[in-house]
């Protein structure tokens, strides 16, 4: 109960966090928000098929590692929540797709896990 409480939690910290850094300027490329100070509706998965191999929400960072290869980033940004809790945003172009894996801690002491997937 409480894993899954925290989860939810940093799942919607997660999503205003990037909301709130407003527009993203990578290799002369812009990701708009909407508005200004609006909150992009960005379309979260449970999982993604890249390269033959499927990353879910609850992998481990490392598990994925073995997948995404560091020239697929195209953005990497890093924000602590109000309890010191570390997120890492890894914006990632590959096979075609864009999109957001958010990574965190769920249990400490543990291994960083993927808790969000978001579309760009």
């Amino acid at each position: 109960m409480k894993t899954t409480v925290m989860l939810i939690l940093l799942m919607s910290f997660s999503v205003m966090s990037y909301a709130e850094q407003g527009d993203i300027v990578v290799r002369g490329k812009t990701i708009k928000l909407e508005k200004e100070g609006a909150v992009k509706p960005l379309k979260s998965v449970k999982n993604i098929v890249v390269k033959g191999k499927v990353i879910r929400v609850g992998d481990t960072f490392d598990s994925v590692l073995s997948v995404i290869k560091q020239s697929d980033v195209f953005h990497q940004s890093v924000k602590n929540d109000n309890q010191g809790n570390m997120h890492v945003f890894k914006y990632i172009e590959t096979d075609g797709k864009k999109f957001c894996l958010t990574i965190a801690r769920i249990e400490y002491p543990g291994p960083y896990r993927i808790i969000l997937i978001d579309l760009l």
